[in-house]
């Protein structure tokens, strides 16, 4: 499977990295491409995800301010989604996981392949942000 991912946690970003190749899936990273505005950046990680057509797109944004919660946007409630909110569901016992409708998002909108945003809260520990890589790999290899 090719993969595309877009995370600015550089720790959970080269752990998923390091064990989705490990087991022979095709990983590219979107988190190092700039842009002079957010938009133009965004068209640009659509644009590239479509061209080299990914099957998978997992935007996953850590959040200032963002207490105690984790929220998956996508366009439908499909098995990767049934999947990681269990996952972290049962890591994460005390934080609240939500899933909302991102079908007005641009990346999920314009992103021809399955895409995903997640939000999670930047005061992850060692401990949780190991457990949150944990349960993403988890629901990638379960699809």
């Amino acid at each position: 499977m090719k993969i595309g991912i877009d995370i600015n946690n550089q720790f959970i970003r080269l752990n998923l990295k390091y064990r989705l190749k490990k087991i022979n899936h095709v990983v590219v990273d979107f988190s190092e491409i700039n842009a002079a505005s957010l938009g133009e950046r965004l068209y640009k990680k659509s644009i590239m995800a479509n061209q080299i057509k990914v099957d998978l797109f997992i935007n996953i944004t850590t959040i200032e301010n963002f207490q105690d919660e984790f929220i998956i946007f996508s366009k439908l409630q499909d098995q990767f989604v049934i999947n990681i909110e269990k996952e972290l569901k049962k890591f994460f016992n005390s934080k609240k996981v939500s899933l909302r409708d991102g079908a007005y998002l641009y990346i999920i909108k314009n992103i021809k392949a399955t895409a995903y945003i997640i939000n999670i809260p930047k005061n992850l520990n060692y401990d949780e942000s190991l457990g949150f890589a944990n349960c993403i790999y988890d629901s990638i290899i379960k699809q």
